[in-house]
């Protein structure tokens, strides 16, 4: 399945890079598709954390694909493996032979392992009950008790990461509105001049990238005030 949105990221990148090409996937003479691809992974997870530090507001606007709730299925003793999730914010489970889910509890890794164990009085995992409990360690998601468990849960896609694994003929594109690729495309451009060290270049580009935050922070803050005066009124 192609990626228009990455390919004409590209294309339009090495157009920037004076190594221009008739199609994003193309190597030009002085980069190649590879490396292109490399500057816009960079450049994508430098404006997500930009947006969700500085700009939380916009991660919505910017990043449809931001939280995908799906499904799954634990081994056999409790444990779903989470390659290509960068974060997981709220698991249901439920017992393959039950008909509802119940929300499982977070606990922090350091104290999963006491909470397994039944070491800690606080938590008390118990299938009867359904008292299920979960936490993130080591690229897993653990549950207790450890048993086969079928679960919902809310994660964010590492998408940068699934990108560079399968490249522009991939499945998955970038996830950002066609509107806004410029600005990716300078943030870019700005990792490429970084390793190539022009200096001049970078700062031109890093000040295209700030020029196009603060018209989306203007843009964001007016159709907020507009739909609290709709709500005033």
């Amino acid at each position: 399945m192609a990626t228009p949105i990455l390919n004409q990221v590209s294309k339009d990148i090495s157009y920037k890079l004076q190594d221009p090409v008739a199609d994003g996937t193309a190597d030009g003479l002085r980069y190649s598709a590879l490396n292109r691809l490399g500057y816009i992974t960079r450049a994508y997870r430098r404006f997500l954390r930009l947006v969700t530090m500085l700009y939380p507001d916009l991660v919505g606007k910017l990043f449809n694909g931001y939280y995908v709730i799906t499904t799954a299925t634990t081994d056999a003793t409790g444990v779903l493996q989470t390659a290509g999730y960068s974060e997981v914010h709220e698991v249901f489970c439920k017992q393959p032979s039950d008909e509802t889910y119940v929300r499982a509890t977070y606990v922090l890794p350091t104290e999963f392992l006491s909470v397994k164990l039944g070491y800690n009085g606080f938590y008390k995992p118990d299938i009867n009950n359904q008292n299920y409990y979960w936490t993130m360690l080591n690229n897993t998601v653990p549950l207790a008790p450890g048993v086969t468990l079928n679960l919902m849960f809310t994660y964010k896609k590492n998408i940068a990461s699934v990108i560079e694994i399968t490249g522009y003929n991939g499945s998955t594109d970038l996830d950002i509105p066609v509107e806004h690729t410029d600005l990716l495309t300078s943030l870019a451009c700005g990792e490429a001049y970084m390793d190539l060290g022009q200096q001049d270049m970078l700062q031109m580009y890093n000040g295209d990238v700030n020029n196009q935050l603060q018209i989306l922070i203007g843009v964001s803050t007016q159709q907020s005030k507009e739909g609290e005066d709709a709500e005033v009124s």
